[in-house]
């Protein structure tokens, strides 16, 4: 199917509905598009961290958000095959969050002690540690989505949202 981009809008949204990848329509407020517009959310405040401090593994985790969104756009009873950003993302992602998070630990332990978050920093660690309450954020819409959906097959994206809540506390302590 070939669009013309000349227009952006349908005006297809204006009675309060939008479709998922398979083409099925849902209420703007579903589950569902909370969890795909909070991941755009915590994308785009990855954008910023980024712009802070230009570490390349965010624009993995930024490719990582995509596929977790295709998979949440796409509804595996539709008898159409799953985008391909969803099928290359898995097990094997979440253990790249584990490994870049062992790597910040090995290279500065944390400290004990609690902080003013976003205050007692930098302005990069103030901007990580938004990033970190929106992936929390992100986590739980995802997670009300599999409950309110019943999908399994989303497990590992919810896994994934988890491990990274933990890696950018460590990029807040660090940046």
């Amino acid at each position: 199917m070939i669009r013309d981009f000349r227009q952006i809008s349908t005006r297809q949204g204006d009675a309060g509905t939008s479709k998922n990848y398979v083409n099925e329509s849902f209420p703007k407020d579903d589950p569902l598009f909370e969890a795909m517009g909070t991941l755009d959310e915590l994308s785009a405040v990855l954008g910023l961290c980024y712009h802070e401090r230009p570490l390349p593994f965010i624009l993995e985790i930024q490719r990582a958000l995509l596929a977790i969104n295709a998979g949440l756009a796409w509804t595996p009873t539709s008898g159409r095959p799953a985008p391909s950003l969803w099928q290359d993302f898995g097990g094997a992602d979440i253990q790249k969050v584990e490994t870049e998070e062992q790597r910040w630990l090995d290279q500065k332990p944390l400290a004990i002690g609690f902080t003013l978050l976003g205050s007692e920093d930098s302005r990069p660690g103030a901007y990580f540690n938004l990033s970190r309450a929106v992936c929390r954020r992100a986590e739980r819409r995802v997670v009300s989505y599999l409950r309110h959906s019943q999908r399994t097959d989303l497990t590992d994206a919810a896994a994934y949202l988890n491990r990274l809540s933990d890696l950018l506390f460590l990029w807040t302590k660090n940046a």
